[in-house]
């Protein structure tokens, strides 16, 4: 996709310059990708899939190195998100949390139940790590 292009595709759906303009992003056109910073380059890339319309995006720690406009951008979306965090304070915004340990569900719940039982055995299995203890 062409983001300097203003059109919408056959189904309506906004292209380019439409999605740039409907999140406050126009000045992204104008410079090449290597003169954007790290979270303009993201939000771009988030933008870009918003244009196929999916019911949701799988992000995986979508705000790692993001400055705080951007990271509420990208907050402020009204497309429902699947992603993987290790950011309490993001992950206490959500309402749903699902703890994924080895590949199984550990809990799942919302943000005040599941992350006080993810810091307990985060703390338990911390203790243990020879990163950690002295």
């Amino acid at each position: 996709m062409d983001l300097r292009s203003g059109d919408y595709g056959a189904a309506g759906t906004p292209t380019g310059a439409a999605l740039l303009e409907r999140h406050g992003c126009t000045q992204c056109a104008e410079r090449n990708v290597n003169e954007q910073s790290g979270g303009q380059k993201q939000l771009v890339c988030v933008l870009a899939l918003l244009a196929t319309e999916p019911s949701f995006l799988l992000m995986d720690e979508p705000f790692s190195c993001l400055d705080l406009p951007t990271y509420r951008r990208i907050m402020a979306l009204p497309e429902r998100a699947v992603m993987a965090s290790h950011d309490f304070e993001l992950l206490a915004e959500f309402d749903r949390i699902i703890w994924l340990d080895q590949g199984y569900i550990r809990l799942d719940g919302r943000p005040a139940e599941v992350l006080p039982a993810y810091r307990a055995h985060a703390t338990i299995v911390g203790a243990g790590d020879s990163l950690t203890s002295g």
